[in-house]
This record gives C-alpha cells, sequence and structure tokens, in this order.
C-alpha cells in the first residue's frame, strides 16, 4: 500500500532510516549499503548481503534476496525489475548518489529512473497507535535514565561539598 496512493509502480528506497521505519531492518553501519528495499506494487525485496540474511529474516511479507555470487546489490534489482516486467522505478532523491543513480541506468539504458521526495517520510509523519505507544515507552526510558544521571550527579557533589568542608576546619 506504499505505492497505492501514488501510483509509482516500483520505488527503491536506499535510506538506512527509512528501511528501518519500513521492515525493522537495523544494519551496523549507517552510511554503508548494507541492504536496498525494492517495492513492486504489493511486493517487498531487501536485498542485502549473506552476512546479513538473518537479521533480514524479520518479517514474512518480505523477499529477501542475496545477490549471487559475483553479482551487487543493483545487479538483483535489474533481476528481479526485468523478472516482474518493470522498466520503470522511483527512488529517494535525497539518498542515491549519483554514481549509483548513472550505474543502474549503464545496467538497463531502457529503465526510466524518477527522483521522487519524501514517498517514506510522509508516512512517517502520521503515527498509528503502536508507534505512539512506542515514541511514549521510549521517552519514559529516557526520563528514568535522566533521573538516575541526575541524583548520581547530585550525589557527587553533595560528597564532595561534605568532603570539602571536612578537610578545610581540619
Amino acid at each position: 500500500n506504499l505505492l497505492d496512493k501514488t501510483g509509482i509502480p516500483a520505488f527503491l528506497v536506499s535510506s538506512p532510516q527509512n528501511i528501518f521505519y519500513l521492515t525493522g531492518f537495523r544494519g551496523l553501519a549507517p552510511f554503508e549499503r548494507e541492504v536496498l528495499l525494492l517495492v513492486i506494487r504489493e511486493k517487498a525485496y531487501l536485498i542485502t548481503s549473506k552476512s546479513y540474511e538473518s537479521e533480514a529474516r524479520i518479517s514474512n511479507d518480505i523477499e529477501i534476496v542475496i545477490p549471487k555470487t559475483g553479482e551487487n546489490f543493483y545487479q538483483s534489482i535489474v533481476a528481479i525489475l526485468k523478472d516482474q516486467n518493470q522498466n520503470s522505478v522511483y527512488f529517494e532523491t535525497r539518498d542515491v548518489k549519483h554514481v549509483e543513480f548513472r550505474y543502474l541506468q549503464s545496467l538497463v539504458p531502457t529503465l526510466s529512473l524518477t527522483p521522487h521526495n519524501g514517498l517514506v517520510e510522509d508516512l512517517r509523519v502520521v503515527k498509528d497507535q503502536d508507534e505512539i505507544k512506542k515514541i511514549t515507552q521510549a521517552s519514559e526510558i529516557a526520563n528514568q535514565v535522566l533521573d538516575s544521571i541526575r541524583s548520581v550527579i547530585a550525589s557527587k557533589f553533595t560528597l564532595s561539598g561534605a568532603e570539602g568542608k571536612q578537610s578545610s576546619t581540619d
């Protein structure tokens, strides 16, 4: 349903934050291409390396694609697009690097690549009840941590102040 409202036939999600929001997959290095998400109509493909395969198995609704030996993520994307008879794909304007765009274009010169800005971000703006519950829980945990830190800091100042007074009267 990510694409239903927009009429976009296929969308390549490359931002680690957006991939996490849509799938729950969180890699190790937020600035590395550890995973790509390709959504075509009602099907999602999570393209990642073999080393992330077990972590990537987070949902039965997402097909995990491990590139074949000697193949990279973009070659896997092209294979999926061909298999699905898809000749047009939109991509995240803010995240796809120019060199990635050119490489994908070189793999399939007839592929229509269209930049799109804010598709997933717009989804992230509206929160459902589950998201609100998680945000509330995270806020409560953060407040507990801050209260603990305040109490430790306050006790250190009290102790150091008391010690200072004792040593000045001796």
